[in-house]
Parts: structure tokens; sequence; C-alpha cells
């Protein structure tokens, strides 16, 4: 197996939320349960090598291989590359791009805008390298242009800032509800005490 693997795209993928060796086995099993791969996975390094079969036609595995993680409760990192097309004159331009991106095994998502110029796909965070880029610009025949990428602080302050604002936006909806129920409260309460 271990020369087989030397002639296959691999990919090293951080997988989170492990707790025991019996999760990484079983987990283990289910990926290598999908079509186009083989794979190892260390649970006292929390990530999953993941080996892809060559000349595979669309290549959907990566794609797999992340929802079967989000099904089994585990999580890796994901990033978006975003990039600016030059050279497309026809939408045929879009579909051989595009195609050429789903072919490289570390891709999945692919979307594009003719009218824009862009194309963008998701992947492992940091397994797509500048030399990937370009010669996936080669094997297309069109310019591909990486835009700059947000970095991870970045994109958590973003997050927490949207968090904290989804949350005082809670707190005010709470308050508010305690406000306007705090009169038919306190008419009950008086209700009861007369009663009695």
């Amino acid at each position: 197996l271990g020369a087989i693997k030397m002639h296959l795209d691999t990919l090293k993928l951080p997988v989170y939320g492990m707790n025991c060796t019996a999760c990484a086995t079983h987990l283990e099993k289910a990926l290598n349960a999908l079509k186009g791969i083989s794979c190892t996975v260390n649970f006292a390094l929390q990530s999953a090598q993941i080996y892809f079969e060559k000349n595979k036609e669309e290549n959907s595995t990566l794609y797999d291989i992340v929802s079967l993680l989000e099904k089994k409760g585990y999580q890796t990192d994901t990033e978006t590359i975003y990039l600016d097309v030059n050279g497309w004159h026809l939408k045929d331009c879009v579909t051989k791009t595009e195609h050429v991106i789903n072919k490289h095994p570390f891709t999945f998502n692919v979307r594009s805008n003719f009218a824009t110029g862009k194309i963008q796909f998701q992947c492992i965070q940091n397994s797509i390298k500048k030399s990937q880029i370009k010669s996936l610009s080669e094997q297309c025949g069109y310019s591909l242009i990486p835009q700059q990428k947000q970095n991870r602080q970045q994109q958590k302050k973003l997050k927490l800032k949207q968090q904290e604002k989804e949350n005082l936006k809670k707190q005010h909806q709470l308050i508010f509800a305690i406000l306007l129920s705090t009169p038919f409260l306190l008419n009950m309460l008086f209700m009861l005490i007369n009663q009695t």
C-alpha cells in the first residue's frame, strides 16, 4: 500500500471532535467506504490523511469527505478561494474552467460568474498553493488571479462582532418581553393576594 500511496494525490486535514481512538477507527472505516479515496485517521494528531485516486473524471470526493465529517459530528478547517479570471469570452469558457477546477481533488463547491469574471471554490485551509493555481490556470487556458484573502483573525473578529450583535439583539428582545409581561404578572399577583 505504501508504494501505491506515493502515486496518489494526498491531503492531510485536521479533524476536530474525536474523543477516543474508537472514534478515529469508526471515522476511518466510514471514510474508506467512500469511492475514489483511501485514508488513515490519527486520533493523537486529530487528523486524517486522504489518498485520492488518480484520473477521477468529476471529483466530488472532497465534498463527500467534508459532508461525512459534518454528518458524524466532526469539523475541519475549510476556506473559500476567490479568483479573478481573464480571458473568458463565452459561457463555454466558464464551463471549461469549472471542469478543470472540479477535477482537482482538493476542491469542491466550484461556483463562477461569467458577468463579473470571477470564480470561487472551497478547499481545506491552506491546501491549495499558488503553484497549484498556476497549474490550473495553464490547464484551462485562462489567467486565474487569486484575490486577497481575509486572514483568520479578521474572520474571527468579524464573526465575534456579528455574534455580539446577535446576542445584544436577543437581550433587548428579552428585556422588552419582560417589560411587556410585567404589568400582566403584577395584575395576576394582586388578584391572587386579594383572593386570599
